[in-house]
């Protein structure tokens, strides 16, 4: 599964799990119901693709240092068990996108033996 494969799929999923759309996801709107979803994107594309922080910028639209904060953000929120900016219920949303992705790159690498 290629990178841009994964990157496509965890947007994707995060649009479908937040229930918002990809030109939402991407846009410069700061509402809360906006922002939860993109830090949560943010932090997907760096823990399962390894992006640096500039790529991930100049892909998504976004100076480095937000993607640097939206990262922290998500992280602080784990170690807080859902009581930082990031709630508990959009935790475990975040699990779940996670799992999925698992799950598509373990089917992936069996197919391809």
């Amino acid at each position: 599964m290629t990178d841009t494969e994964v990157f496509n799929r965890i947007t994707e999923l995060v649009c479908m799990y937040f229930e918002i759309t990809e030109p939402e996801l991407k846009s410069k709107r700061r509402f809360m119901r906006i922002t939860i979803p993109r830090h949560i994107w943010h932090w997907l594309i760096k823990t399962q693709l390894r992006w640096s922080y500039p790529r991930i910028g100049e892909i998504t639209g976004r100076d480095h240092t937000t993607i640097i904060n939206s990262v922290h953000v998500v992280n602080e929120s784990f170690t807080m068990d859902g009581f930082g900016q990031v709630s508990s219920y959009d935790l475990n949303r975040c699990k779940l996108i996670t799992n999925e992705i698992y799950e598509l790159r373990k089917y992936k690498l069996r197919s391809m033996i």
